[in-house]
C-alpha cells in the first residue's frame, strides 16, 4: 500500500526544504504566539485551565453527547453497539462505561428509550397506525415493538394511544 499524504501516523519530520526562506521559522513563531494566547485566555479573561481529570471528563461527555446525537439522527434504523463503536472508533467496554457514567444507562438502553420516546410522539400525532410506527422506527416486527414499548412505559402502544385521546 502506498503512502497516503498527510497520514497522521507518520512521525517523520516535514520537509520544508522547497519552501521560501524563513517559512518554517514563521510557522514556529505563529504556533508559539497561538499557544501563548490560548494559555493567557484561560487565565486573564476569567476562563480557567482545566486539570487533566476535568479535561478527560469534558472529552468523555462530549463523545457521549455526539453518540446521543448520532443515535437520534439514526432513530429509524437498528443500530448495534458494534456499529456505534466502529463509527466512533471506541471499544465496547469503554463506550458502555462512559455512557453509564453520563446517562446512568447502557448505550443500547438509551437508544431503546429514544425509540420509545419517538414512538410516543408519533402515537400522539394520531395519524399513523402502530404498524406504520413499527416500520418507521425500524423494528423487525410489531411484536418486538409492542414488547419494547410496554417494557418502557407499562402500556401497549394501543393502550397508550387510547389513554391520550
Amino acid at each position: 500500500m502506498g503512502k497516503i499524504p498527510g497520514e497522521y501516523r507518520d512521525k517523520n519530520p516535514l520537509d520544508f526544504s522547497h519552501e521560501k526562506f524563513g517559512a518554517s521559522q514563521l510557522m514556529k513563531f505563529h504556533f508559539t504566539e497561538f499557544m501563548i494566547k490560548l494559555i493567557r485566555s484561560g487565565t486573564e479573561f476569567g476562563g480557567r485551565i482545566h486539570s487533566s481529570a476535568e479535561s478527560r471528563t469534558i472529552a468523555k461527555n462530549s463523545i457521549v453527547d455526539l453518540i446521543c446525537e448520532h443515535m437520534q439522527t439514526h432513530i429509524t434504523e437498528n443500530l448495534s453497539l458494534e456499529e456505534i463503536c466502529n463509527h466512533f472508533f471506541i471499544g465496547k467496554s469503554q463506550l458502555s462505561s462512559m455512557f453509564h457514567e453520563r446517562t446512568g444507562e447502557s448505550p443500547m438502553q438509551f437508544y431503546a428509550n429514544l425509540k420509545v420516546a419517538e414512538a410516543k410522539k408519533l402515537l400522539r400525532e394520531d395519524n399513523l397506525s402502530v404498524s406504520q410506527i413499527t416500520d418507521i422506527l425500524g423494528y423487525s416486527g410489531i411484536h418486538n415493538f409492542s414488547r419494547a414499548f410496554k417494557k418502557a412505559t407499562g402500556f401497549s402502544p394501543t393502550e397508550y394511544k387510547k389513554s391520550i385521546l
